[in-house]
């Protein structure tokens, strides 16, 4: 006999029946037949009416997906901050370890522009373009941007420098020391490189200098000396050609980068006032730079302090009053020099504030200040972290 399948409606049709037959006194028999029928009846009617069950769920997104990708079939990029690995997911438990290995060397607060570590450079190509720069450097003819592109290259090699191979790691330090120390002899090549035209004032290597000199910033400090010698022997005494005053400033931030005890000394010599021709740009680099000293102590940064005040507090009350031509003279130098010196006045003396509750911005009230705070032992000469390295 085939069973046709009922709704639940004919299953609850028949249980009535069923129970009204039992209430009329039906025979034991009938019940009995009345419960078989129930039986036979109840499977197809519950298969009719309970609502099919989910289906399987559907098969894990495939490579097309990059949200919901299974990560046993699409591992994601060590790089990828969104693809981490679930267990390092958390902030508090993240191991800072990759970051700060890919994070930029910083000095003076600074990170290093030609860093990049996923620009590695071998040692074999970056000799490569070492020989590249050389020979632009001896060519007169060469373009400024061929030199500058070069410079750049160059630079990005000295930052990131890898051994050729496995086999190379044995002898690595020895190569990259002996590479650095060629290196940098192109940047110093390049940083005095001059090239000034018959009956011209202006050097067309500018802005090769300016390159070189933000580059030898990066360098290792055993360059500073030679950036002095340079500054001193060849662009300050400079007759057939007007250094830019750009230079200075990369010259002396390079100076303050690589944080030397040289580096400082040097720049103590430029704490002074003159009317000579450029000293007044170059001691505003100074001014400019000297804050990117680190771990500078708190004696030193005193005795800058004093040294700034007695080399230009007449300067600032001169210039305010403009009466003379000697006062106007002071003028134009102080116009000059002010916000720098002003500045890293604010930072050596940390920060002290004027009468109205603002940073001091004269040197005299710098003046008054100090002398409540002349004594080595003042707590703002303690703190040997305030400013920079001075080592």
């Amino acid at each position: 006999m085939t069973l046709v399948p009922h709704s639940l409606l004919s299953f609850r049709r028949g249980a009535a029946l069923l129970l009204g037959a039992a209430r009329a006194g039906f025979g034991a028999g009938r019940v009995a037949l009345g419960c078989v029928a129930l039986a036979v009846v109840a499977p197809a009617a519950f298969a009719d009416d309970v609502k099919p069950a989910p289906s399987a769920p559907p098969a894990e997104p495939g490579m097309g997906d990059p949200g919901m990708a299974e990560p046993a079939m699409d591992e994601p990029a060590m790089d990828d901050p969104a693809m981490d690995d679930p267990a390092m997911g958390d902030p508090a438990m993240a191991d800072p370890a990759p970051a700060a290995a890919d994070a930029a060397p910083k000095r003076g607060g600074i990170a290093n522009p030609f860093h990049d570590p996923k620009a590695s450079v071998t040692i074999k190509d970056a000799e490569v373009e070492a020989g590249r720069l050389k020979d632009l450097l001896k060519k007169s003819k060469s373009d400024n941007q061929d030199i500058l592109a070069s410079l750049d290259a160059l630079a990005k090699a000295y930052a990131n420098l890898v051994p050729n191979d496995d086999a190379a790691k044995a002898t690595f330090e020895a190569d990259s020391a002996r590479f650095h120390k060629e290196a940098e002899k192109l940047f110093l090549d390049a940083f005095e490189l001059k090239y000034v035209k018959p009956n011209t004032s202006a050097n067309l290597r500018d802005d090769v200098n300016i390159k070189a000199a933000q580059i030898l910033g990066w360098c290792r400090p055993e360059v500073t000396n030679k950036i002095i010698a340079i500054l001193e022997t060849k662009i300050f005494k400079a007759k057939d050609y007007d250094p830019p005053t750009t230079l200075y400033d990369e010259a002396f931030k390079a100076i303050a980068l690589l944080n030397t005890k040289d580096g400082f000394n040097y720049c103590l010599e430029w704490v002074k006032y003159s009317t000579n021709k450029g000293d007044a740009e170059r001691t505003k680099a100074m001014y400019e730079a000297i804050i990117l000293f680190t771990d500078v102590k708190g004696t030193v940064r005193h005795d800058f302090v004093k040294k700034s005040l007695i080399s230009f507090i007449g300067t600032e009350s001169s210039a305010e009053r403009g009466r003379t031509k000697e006062e106007q003279t002071q003028k134009v130098v102080w116009d000059k020099v002010k916000g720098a010196i002003i500045k890293a006045m604010q930072v050596y003396c940390k920060e002290p504030k004027a009468k109205d509750g603002v940073l001091m911005a004269k040197l005299r009230d710098f003046n008054d200040w100090f002398r409540d705070h002349d004594s080595p032992r003042d707590p703002t000469w303690v703190d040997p972290k305030v400013v920079g390295d001075g080592k």
